[in-house]
């Protein structure tokens, strides 16, 4: 939890230097009614439904998508979502002549052969939580990618056409340029993704959802746009264990909560994360490389947990998934040591006191030096 200074009428010199803690929830959800609550930042731009819920279809989109920006003393979080390439009727017109609309019930993406999109899907922000456990979530639509191209669908070797008016057009589906691990492509620029600038230096955890095991998750610096170390740690499907249930008098199988040790164990042990090193002659040493390094659990089973990750002061951190989306929970930021001013709030009934010494004492707009306010260290010249 963020601490909190308070301060007396009579106020003593406080110092204030320590290291700082913020947590934000982006999705909450009770865990006896079921109800979940969304933060204020994604109410903003959802529509309210008339029972008091919210929809999930952005009504802020622009020529990003739509981006919901969440700001903690700290840390800047933009979360972006993105939109795919919308399917549409092969044939909404009269292609046979005979003065009826043909009945087609197939369907192509409207998208042109330069790779041009006619009409996109909505973009949608999703309230979504683990049957079996309290773990809720807000995951976004679009492939997080560079770019979006266009390529000839095949069937049986031979284009797939379609008419309108008589006239036969190839169908095309989106073809992605995703993320390279080796920077070459950039950073996303469209679809799902979510941007993290710190003030200070840190460590973010962040609660996700990853539907899609058998896909790359990970944490880009922007600078470089080369990927990141980071841990995880929460549940992995599949990965049980046994607990008493008093109501039904014998045990339970449910889902372990698993250290970040377990899950690298895990995923160290399973036979598509590793190769065996060999020497000269072939000759298996009997140690392993990790083939598969962004890759969380095994195989193609689903993950719910925290990704922490340290960041540096300025800079700003992507975490997104290969070609799937991201399900985000809350975040929570703790600044390294000494490099952060903890937040410092009055409680003064004589003065309205907004900003302090790095003694905690109050100090008016005149003051020169360094100063706290709002939470964020600053110098007054």
């Amino acid at each position: 939890m963020k601490k909190i200074f308070t301060l007396c009428a009579a106020i003593l010199a406080v110092s204030s230097v320590a290291t700082a803690q913020e947590k934000y929830v982006a999705i909450s959800r009770d865990a006896e009614t079921g109800v979940m609550t969304i933060s204020d930042e994604f109410k903003a731009v959802l529509p309210q439904n008339e029972d008091g819920t919210y929809g999930d279809v952005a009504t802020n989109k622009d020529s990003r998508g739509s981006v919901v920006v969440i700001k903690t003393a700290n840390v800047t979080l933009e979360c972006v979502g993105g939109s795919t390439p919308a399917d549409v009727p092969d044939d909404p017109t009269d292609a046979d002549g005979d003065g009826v609309a043909d009945d087609m019930t197939s369907t192509h993406v409207d998208i042109n052969a330069d790779g041009t999109v006619n009409s996109w899907t909505d973009i949608k922000w999703q309230q979504k939580n683990q049957g079996d456990i309290n773990w809720a979530w807000i995951q976004g639509t679009g492939n997080p990618a560079a770019e979006i191209k266009a390529e000839v669908i095949m069937t049986d070797d031979i284009p797939a056409t379609y008419w309108v008016n008589d006239v036969e057009y190839t169908k095309y589906r989106p073809a992605y340029t995703f993320y390279q691990p080796d920077g070459s492509l950039g950073v996303p620029e469209m679809g799902l993704h979510f941007k993290y600038t710190a003030a200070v230096a840190g460590t973010i955890k962040m609660g996700v959802w990853v539907n899609k095991g058998s896909r790359k998750t990970y944490v880009v610096d922007g600078t470089t746009a080369l990927p990141i170390q980071y841990s995880f740690e929460g549940y992995v499907n599949g990965q049980n264990t046994k607990v008493w249930d008093e109501a039904k008098g014998d045990s339970v199988s449910v889902k372990k909560w698993l250290s970040a040790a377990e899950v690298d164990s895990i995923h160290m042990t399973n036979k598509s994360n590793i190769d065996s090193i060999r020497n000269d002659a072939g000759v298996a040493t009997g140690e392993v490389v990790d083939i598969n390094p962004y890759i969380i659990g095994y195989g193609n089973q689903p993950s719910w947990g925290e990704i922490v990750f340290e960041v540096e002061a300025g800079k700003t951190y992507y975490a997104f998934c290969e070609s799937t989306q991201l399900g985000f929970s809350y975040f929570e930021f703790t600044a390294k040591e000494g490099s952060a001013i903890e937040e410092v709030k009055a409680n003064v009934a004589e003065k309205n006191v907004v900003m302090f010494n790095i003694l905690g004492q109050p100090v008016s707009a005149d003051y020169k030096g360094i100063v706290i306010k709002n939470g964020r260290k600053m110098i007054l010249k």
